[in-house]
């Protein structure tokens, strides 16, 4: 009788864990026209890769635009263009350098300037070193990793900070205004060469999802605000698949549909993505088998 009740307790077990992670990282409604068009949105980084598909994808909702890259002929003479005959009412190109706080505020200021307010903060610019840690000597290593944080981290923060004013006034109960930060499947769990990028990567998620909480309880920005981290495997753009070995270009996700997924949590207020979803298993499995590898790596010695 007492392992008939504890089968039944954990096969309810397996069920309620089984819809959780299938309602938080593999279900999200269909998104509606209507609950984009129109919309200010903000796209760093957005001259290739995955924020010039998601440039795409907004327009296709007829948001209006500020693309923000360095590459800002790439943006004007490319992008824009293409932002406009996929149906975006409006685009507008910003030269933009992460690393400079103050291209941060300007770019903030610059929106609301053009559009009179914020409505969806997607934060993609990117800097990454991809080599063995000791290749380089330590004040190399030093230097990378100011950089790097310069850049991906504290050019998401400053950024962030600058907009949240702005957001909160453009949100609502009904539909909140959004901060999506891409991040990396690198800053969950350590993958090969990838420390410093990698580290820049964790505390990115590190504190959107902290912010995801604080936004939640703030009597300031609560339900008007949300925040996203979209942690994303190997997905198929020209760079990702430069630096990656051939064999795994089959595991690549495709571009359009990770802009769509990443699109579809920050309206339905995800806290977190993984993309592909069933990456969302690597950093659980991590945790779970490290300690085993290293205790039966003990038992070798």
């Amino acid at each position: 009788m007492i392992g008939v009740f504890t089968l039944i307790i954990l096969i309810v077990i397996i069920y309620a864990l089984s819809y959780y992670l299938y309602k938080n990282y593999f279900y999200f409604p269909p998104i509606e026209h209507e609950q984009l068009k129109n919309k200010r949105v903000i796209i760093t980084g957005a001259s290739r890769g995955i924020g010039e598909q998601l440039a795409y994808e907004y327009s296709r909702y007829n948001c209006r635009l500020i693309l923000a890259a360095r590459s800002i002929d790439v943006l004007k003479n490319k992008i824009a263009i293409n932002c406009r005959n996929f149906g975006a009412t409006q685009v507008e190109c910003i030269e933009f350098d992460a690393s400079k706080e103050q291209a941060c505020i300007e770019l903030i200021e610059k929106t609301v300037e053009y559009y009179q307010g914020i409505d969806i903060l997607v934060l993609n610019h990117t800097a990454s070193v991809y080599a063995p840690f000791f290749q380089d000597d330590i004040p190399t290593n030093i230097t990378n990793m100011k950089k790097l944080m310069d850049t991906n981290f504290f050019g998401y923060f400053q950024t962030t900070m600058s907009a949240l004013p702005h957001l909160s006034e453009s949100g609502t109960d009904k539909q909140p205004s959004q901060i999506i930060a891409i991040s990396s499947l690198a800053g969950t769990c350590p993958l090969p060469q990838t420390t410093i990028y990698g580290t820049t990567k964790h505390a990115i998620q590190g504190f959107f999802l902290n912010l995801a909480r604080e936004l939640r309880i703030s009597p300031l920005y609560k339900n008007r605000v949300t925040s996203t981290v979209a942690m994303l495997g190997l997905i198929a753009t020209d760079q990702a698949l430069g630096v990656t070995n051939k064999n795994l270009h089959i595991l690549s996700a495709d571009v359009r549909k990770t802009a769509q997924a990443i699109i579809a949590a920050g309206i339905y207020g995800q806290s977190h993505v993984f993309y592909p979803y069933l990456f969302g298993l690597i950093p659980p499995l991590y945790y779970i088998l490290t300690p085993i590898f290293n205790y039966l790596a003990c038992l070798e010695h």
